[in-house]
């Protein structure tokens, strides 16, 4: 018999834990509102002034371009999330840190399960 796994998650809710305050210094995420490629106003965003852009500021021309480290950023282009926060969200899930009860994805087919979070099957 093939064991399968179904596992639902609300991903949104997930990557909103990044957004609060707390959680984004423990993480080590900086500036988690603020886009790491794009260009202009208080998030660095402008729907006008894409990521890898030519755009014309005081009659000079300029490539809208990354931000230095976007290891240490929650938001790519004001849209997308970056490759680290991805990965952050993705090793809560795989991990069971967001799970209850708190069931590592690697467990998840294996009669074992019981045992770890103490029941039987």
């Amino acid at each position: 018999m093939v064991c399968k796994t179904l596992y639902f998650t609300r991903i949104y809710f997930k990557k909103l834990f990044i957004f609060n305050v707390v959680s984004f210094h423990i993480v080590g995420f900086e500036l988690p509102l603020v886009a790491c490629c794009g260009y202009g106003g208080l998030y660095n965003y402008s729907s006008s002034a894409g990521c890898g852009a030519t755009i014309t500021v005081n009659g000079t021309q300029i490539t809208v371009g990354s931000c230095d480290d976007p290891s240490v950023r929650v938001v790519w282009d004001g849209i997308h999330y970056t490759e680290a926060a991805n990965k952050f969200i993705f090793n809560q899930i795989s991990t069971g840190a967001f799970s209850d009860p708190p069931i590592p994805l690697k467990m998840a087919c294996h009669r074992t399960v019981g045992q770890y979070i103490g029941i039987n099957l």
